[in-house]
């Protein structure tokens, strides 16, 4: 039983895989398993296309590839810190990491370290990375930017950077919803949509769309629900949820405003993942454990 669920995992080959608080991670697809996995809370949860490869991050700042079919453990890499969010690319070739200590690693899948961006925020760490093609990488930092990193250049400096507020709220989500759009969460009430294309803007003027309507108007910051939202469900529409109302609002990206609120939910939605670009798993909090519910839209 999971106390708190703050990733998941959905494949249709593996089926559903869930971590989060206490280091355990559950897995349901023909029967439900679970088993303790790290001493520390684990931020970062993924399939492999590989037979019965799962692969967790947590903040004990260890990388762990498990056989599920054995539950044994086939490859593990200690780290220097405790790790916020892991993401494979399109491929399933390639990992990367980003940390408390502001650190971006990128990894193949026998955990060799083929690229690092280390003290990557002027302050705290960052909170969440993605793959936004093979070659380019974005991250949500501490320090409010969202940064966008080209494998192909030497320099050790991210090559397009925004602010995600003017604000001082801090970033904490980042995903790529094509080539060239980027969607960014923080701190703050609203979800931002970039163009990569436009190079490095302004932060005030710079963002095409903000979303709004996810989060109650008495919420003072969305310093948790940010962490793990938005999820892509297609091309032209997001998931995320809010904190301190129970809902999960469907955006399109054609309108500001929730084209659906999943409203009156026993409890916050911590983490999501897309099922089809029709239906999404959650996970809600509830005062002695995590309840997985699916959705349809």
């Amino acid at each position: 039983q999971l106390k708190a669920a703050y990733c998941l995992s959905f494949s249709k080959k593996h089926g559903l895989a869930a971590a989060g608080k206490a280091g355990r991670v559950a897995i349901f697809n023909e029967k439900a398993t679970s088993f303790k996995n790290s001493s520390a809370w684990i931020g970062g949860l993924l399939w492999l296309e590989r037979e019965n490869g799962l692969v967790t991050a947590g903040n004990d700042g260890m990388i762990r590839i498990i056989n599920t079919s054995n539950m044994i453990q086939e490859n593990s890499l200690k780290t220097d810190s405790g790790i916020w969010s892991l993401h494979a690319s399109e491929s399933h070739d390639q990992i990367i990491t980003s940390d408390k200590k502001a650190n971006l690693r990128l990894y193949d899948l026998n955990l060799s370290l083929i690229r690092q961006y280390d003290n990557c925020s002027i302050c705290g760490g960052i909170k969440n990375c993605s793959f936004v093609s093979s070659h380019l990488i974005a991250t949500a930092q501490d320090d409010g930017k969202i940064n966008l990193w080209d494998l192909r250049h030497p320099s050790s400096q991210p090559q397009w950077s925004v602010f995600h507020s003017t604000s001082d709220h801090k970033a904490h989500s980042v995903l790529s919803m094509s080539e060239f759009l980027l969607l960014s969460a923080g701190q703050d009430h609203a979800i931002r949509l970039w163009d990569i294309r436009k190079g490095v803007s302004s932060p005030s003027s710079s963002y095409l769309e903000q979303f709004y309507g996810h989060h109650p108007s008495s919420s003072s910051n969305a310093l948790y629900s940010a962490l793990r939202h938005p999820i892509k469900l297609s091309e032209s529409s997001f998931i995320a949820a809010g904190q301190g109302n129970a809902s999960i609002a469907l955006y399109h990206l054609s309108s500001p405003k929730p084209r659906h609120l999943f409203s009156h939910l026993p409890a916050d939605a911590t983490t999501l993942t897309p099922i089809t670009t029709s239906s999404f798993f959650a996970a809600l909090a509830l005062s002695d454990a995590a309840l997985i519910r699916r959705f349809e839209v």
